[in-house]
C-alpha cells in the first residue's frame, strides 16, 4: 500500500509541474482562469488611452513550425497576423475604442486540436477632466450639506475623487474619497455656521490626475429654501388653465415660485409666472392631455455670498451660489376636454306659408371644425318658442347637417346648437321674419363638380352672404 501511495504522489507532483496557473494580482495581468502555455503581451500596455494603436505579441512555449497560432479579440478571429517565427505572431490593432476587451491567443496543433496559449484583458478610457460646476446646498434643518459637480467626459475607467474641505487657516476639516460619482455629503456638525471654507476635488485614474478650482463658501451661503409641496391641482376655464395650490412656508426672505411641466416623458419646460401667495396659474394648455407639474421656490433677491465678502485667506470663487429649493414631487393630471365656444354657421330656406299661416322651414348648418371642441358631437338641438310661451326642442343625430320643421306664424326665430361630450355650443340664431332681402342663385361649374351658391343680403348693413350647395 505504501508503494502505491508513493507512486500516486509522484505522479501528481509531475503533472502539476507541467502546468502553469497564472492568476493576475492586478487587472493588467492575464485572464483569470486561463492555464497559460505561453504569453500574450501588448505595447504600450493593456491599459491605454481610448483611440490608441496596439501591437500584440503571442508566444507559445511549445514551438512547432507545423502548428499555427491565432488571436481573438472579443471572440472575433483577427486575420492580419504576422508570423515572426515558429513560436510567435504579431498583430497590430488601430483606433481601439471598446472600453473593455478580451484578447485570447490559441494554438492549433498538427492533429487539429486547439489549445489556449494565454489571454489578456484590455482596458481603454480617458484621464479625468477637471471637476467643474461645484455646487453645495442644504435646507434649513438638514443635518448634511450635499455637494455635487460635473465629472466631465466619461472616463470608462475606475476613477477616484478625493474631496477636501479646509478652513480659513488651511486646517483640513473634512476629507473623503469616492468613486465614479459627482455627489457627496458633508456632516453639517463638522462645520461652523459662520466660518469660511474652501472645497477642492482631486480626480485620479490610471491615465492621469486633475484638480478642480477651489470653491469658497460658508454654511449660510448654501442654505436653500425648503422644498415646497403641491397640495392641489385643478383646471379652470375648461382645460386652458391649470391652478396649482402649494404650501408656502414662512421664510424671513421673500420667495418666488417657479413651475415646470411636461407631457409624457418629454423634456421639462420651466415657466416664470406672476403668482399670488400659495397659488400659481398656468395658462395655454392643451385639452385632454396628461401634464406633470413640479414647483420650486427661489429667493427673489440675490443674497450676498462669501464670494462677495472675500477674506484675506481665501480667494473668491466664481461658482454660482444656490438660490432655489429642490423641485417638489410631481403632481399629474389629465386636462379635461373643451366645449365649443363659437356658434354654428347656419342658414334657412323658407317655404310658402299655408292658409293657416303655418310655414315649412328648412334649416342647414355647417359642422364644427375638429379644433373647435373635444370629444365627439352627440347630437344637434333646434329650439324655439311655440306661441311665444312653450319651448319646443327637437333633436337630430350627430351626422345631420339639415332639418325641416313646421312653425306657426308667431315663431320669429329658431336656435340651433351642437351638443358634444364636453359641452354645448352657444346657440346660433335664425331669424324667420321677412327682411326684404334679395336672394341670388349663382351657378359654378368645374371639371369635377357643380356647385350652386346661394347668396342674400343680410341687414342692417346689407352684407352679401353666400353658401355653397353641392
Amino acid at each position: 500500500m505504501s508503494l502505491f501511495r508513493t507512486i500516486w504522489r509522484t505522479t501528481v507532483i509531475f503533472l502539476l509541474s507541467r502546468c502553469t496557473f497564472q492568476v493576475p494580482a492586478n487587472p493588467l495581468g492575464p485572464r483569470m482562469g486561463i492555464i497559460c502555455q505561453g504569453s500574450v503581451t501588448v505595447e504600450p500596455g493593456p491599459l491605454f488611452r481610448m483611440g490608441s494603436n496596439l501591437t500584440v505579441y503571442c508566444t507559445t512555449t511549445k514551438p512547432n513550425c507545423g502548428q499555427s497560432l491565432s488571436v481573438e479579440l472579443n471572440g472575433q478571429d483577427q486575420t492580419a497576423l504576422e508570423i515572426l517565427n515558429c513560436s510567435t505572431v504579431r498583430l497590430r490593432l488601430t483606433n481601439l475604442r471598446t472600453p473593455n476587451s478580451i484578447l485570447v491567443c490559441r494554438l492549433r496543433q498538427t492533429d487539429g486540436r486547439i489549445q489556449t496559449v494565454c489571454g489578456l484583458d484590455l482596458h481603454t478610457g480617458y484621464p479625468p477632466d477637471e471637476p467643474s460646476g461645484i455646487a453645495c446646498q442644504a435646507s434649513r434643518d438638514s443635518e448634511e450639506i450635499t455637494c455635487s459637480w460635473s465629472i466631465g467626459r466619461e472616463t470608462h475607467l475606475v476613477t477616484t475623487y478625493s474631496v477636501s474641505v479646509r478652513s480659513v487657516n488651511r486646517a483640513q476639516v473634512f476629507h473623503h474619497g469616492i468613486q465614479g460619482t459627482g455627489v457627496f455629503s458633508i456632516p453639517r456638525l463638522e462645520l461652523d455656521e459662520n466660518e469660511q471654507y474652501q472645497l477642492s476635488i482631486r480626480a485620479h485614474n490610471h491615465l492621469g490626475t486633475s484638480l478642480s478650482q477651489p470653491f469658497n463658501f460658508s454654511v449660510n451661503d448654501v442654505v436653500i429654501p425648503d422644498t415646497p409641496q403641491i397640495m392641489k391641482l385643478e383646471f379652470w376655464s375648461g382645460s386652458r388653465a391649470a391652478v396649482l395650490h402649494w404650501n408656502c412656508s414662512e421664510y424671513p426672505k421673500p420667495l418666488r415660485p417657479h413651475v415646470r411641466l411636461r407631457t409624457g416623458n418629454g423634456s421639462w419646460l420651466e415657466l416664470h409666472l406672476d403668482p399670488s401667495r400659495g397659488l400659481v396659474k398656468v395658462e395655454g394648455l392643451k385639452p385632454m392631455t396628461q401634464y406633470e407639474f413640479q414647483i420650486r421656490v427661489c429667493f427673489s433677491i440675490e443674497r450676498p455670498t462669501s464670494a462677495q465678502r472675500p477674506t484675506p485667506a481665501l480667494r473668491p470663487s466664481s461658482t454660482q451660489r444656490p438660490l432655489c429649493s429642490r423641485w417638489s414631487p410631481s403632481a399629474s393630471k389629465t386636462s379635461p376636454g373643451i366645449a365649443p365656444t363659437r356658434e354654428l354657421d347656419v342658414w334657412r330656406v323658407l317655404g310658402i306659408p299655408g292658409v293657416d299661416g303655418v310655414q315649412d322651414v328648412t334649416v342647414l348648418w355647417k359642422p364644427l371644425s375638429p379644433g373647435d371642441y373635444s370629444g365627439h358631437v352627440l347630437r344637434y338641438e333646434l329650439v324655439y318658442l311655440h306661441e311665444g310661451q312653450r319651448q319646443e326642442e327637437v333633436t337630430y343625430p350627430a351626422g345631420a347637417t339639415q332639418c325641416s320643421v313646421q312653425v306657426s306664424p308667431g315663431v320669429q326665430e329658431l336656435f340651433v346648437r351642437a351638443v358634444t361630450s364636453y359641452g354645448t355650443s352657444p346657440p346660433a340664431t335664425i331669424q324667420l321674419k321677412h327682411t326684404g332681402e334679395k336672394i341670388y342663385l349663382l351657378p359654378y361649374s368645374s371639371h369635377t363638380q357643380v356647385r350652386i351658391y346661394t347668396c342674400y343680403y343680410t341687414p342692417p348693413r346689407h352684407r352679401l352672404t353666400c353658401f355653397s350647395l353641392k
